[in-house]
């Protein structure tokens, strides 16, 4: 189910017996939870497990108004593929809507492949709905709005407490004082939560700007906090592809709708171009894959796996 078809049963005032929510956009989320519960004039009630509101249903008393029910990782629901299809079809519930939200849920498991119309994953928002939304509560430029979705990583819900430190701010300290010189003192300051870089991404980048010391230190740090050598090298194949992406794309284009990058990535890409020509870039993509298979044959240690891709691009 995609959430275009929740808001179809929002606008209609027809909700299903049961939905299962996932994704890390939890604040988009709640706003369609709270909203489901407005149209049909229902109370929201939360619970640890969905054994935990059969007593309601039995129950006449208590279940006179309709009622919706949020459930957040039930981890019994979904080991007792028996009862599934008693909520999903509203036999349990009657009137009453069950939401089951799961942090994560496996798209090869049983429950996903049975239930797939149920299912509504909520992602980030890209960043120009977001900078839409984010202008109708504060006046940032272009380029703060985009900074501040980027800091935010997308996220809604910390988006909008980073809008209402900025705000609040303005009007605790200077009338005068511009939203724009509000975020911009905040973000000096360390007001502005910065998402921390670790080494395994200064690595990918080092390598990109073809700084070969700081690769290779980096590279050691990676190692010493333990980092994954398959997730080295599952990095900066990734962050290689966005700048070949970005580097091959026509110029005047619309990058974002072409490449399917966000604004953040984009710019990344772009500060580490022209370090590698684009055959280059197609050559270290190519050495990753071919390295990750020999992993996988036996022909390459995947202890030496790194190094052995650091000596043939560096």
């Amino acid at each position: 189910m995609e959430i275009i078809d929740v808001k179809q049963h929002i606008r209609e005032k027809k909700l299903l017996p049961f939905y299962c929510f996932t994704g890390e956009e939890t604040g988009i989320m709640n706003i369609y939870i709270k909203k489901m519960a407005e149209v049909i004039n229902a109370n929201l009630v939360s619970a640890d497990r969905v054994s935990e509101i059969v007593y309601s249903t039995t129950n006449t008393a208590l279940f006179q108004n309709c009622k919706i029910f949020v459930i957040h990782d039930d981890p019994d629901f979904l080991k007792h593929e028996e009862v599934w299809e008693d909520y999903v079809s509203g036999k349990v519930l009657k009137n009453n809507v069950l939401i089951l939200v799961l942090n994560s849920l496996d798209k090869r498991s049983k429950f996903y492949k049975t239930y797939n119309s149920s299912i509504v994953e909520f992602k980030h928002l890209n960043s120009s709905i977001l900078s839409v939304y984010a202008s109708r509560e504060i006046d940032l430029s272009d380029d703060n709005m985009s900074l501040l979705i980027d800091l935010c990583e997308n996220d809604y819900s910390r988006l909008f407490l980073e809008i209402d430190k900025i705000k609040q701010y303005c009007s605790q300290n200077n009338a005068n004082m511009s939203q724009n010189e509000a975020f911009l003192t905040l973000l000096k300051e360390g007001a502005i939560y910065c998402p921390p870089r670790d080494a395994i991404f200064d690595f990918a980048d080092a390598v990109l700007r073809h700084q070969v010391n700081r690769a290779y230190n980096l590279l050691n740090e990676s190692y010493a906090i333990g980092e994954h050598k398959l997730a080295l090298l599952s990095v900066l194949y990734s962050n290689t592809k966005q700048v070949l992406q970005v580097q091959s794309c026509p110029k005047g284009s619309n990058i974002s709708k072409t490449t399917g990058l966000t604004d953040w990535q984009i710019r990344c890409a772009k500060d580490r171009m022209g370090f590698y020509r684009t055959g280059d870039l197609v050559y270290i993509m190519r050495i990753i894959q071919d390295t990750e298979k020999k992993i996988k044959q036996g022909i390459i240690e995947e202890d030496y796996a790194v190094d052995y891709v650091l000596a043939n691009i560096l």
